[in-house]
């Protein structure tokens, strides 16, 4: 016994034993559960916080856009930057001076999915870009985020309003 200790002791036997193996990828297995469960929920929220920043930005480019058109009305339409727009009506003049004004900049949505809205009224001075939802996720007709809340705790919409 004394020798087998001895010659363990001196290195003369390399390598891990299966037992150390295991014990050792159950404590990573532990440790990437851990992990996984603190950071999880901080993806989704900074997916939120992006989509709505996206929103904003296009909430400015509308607001450039109403402006650039000289819109005299309103109107309301779904945001798609990738539409060819051959009109010439007022909406048309708005939505390709907004699209012109958002420029190259994303407008995909990471943490929601549907449609974007966009709507303008120039005699109250309203400009709303929001995602439609319905069903327990939403309120007033507008989907709500998952994680981020607003300055009350609540959730918040998925709305920009200018």
């Amino acid at each position: 016994m004394k020798k087998k200790l001895q010659s363990y002791l001196s290195g003369e036997r390399e390598g891990f034993s299966l037992v150390e193996l295991i014990i050792v990828i159950a404590i990573m297995a532990i440790l990437i559960g851990v992990i996984a469960l603190a950071v999880i929920p901080n993806i989704n929220k900074s997916r939120e916080s992006k989509d709505l920043a996206t929103l904003d930005a296009i909430c400015s480019a509308l607001n450039a856009g109403v402006a650039n058109s000289q819109a005299k009305g309103s109107g309301d339409f779904k945001f798609d930057p990738k539409e060819t727009i051959t009109g010439t009506g007022e909406l048309d003049k708005v939505k390709k001076a907004t699209y012109e004004a958002l420029g190259s900049g994303t407008s995909d949505l990471g943490s929601v999915s549907g449609d974007i809205k966009c709507e303008y009224n120039v005699s109250t001075k309203t400009i709303k870009v929001y995602v439609p939802g319905t069903g327990e996720n939403s309120k007033d007709g507008v989907a709500l985020c998952d994680y981020t809340k607003d300055k009350d705790g609540n959730a918040q919409k998925y709305e920009v309003t200018n």
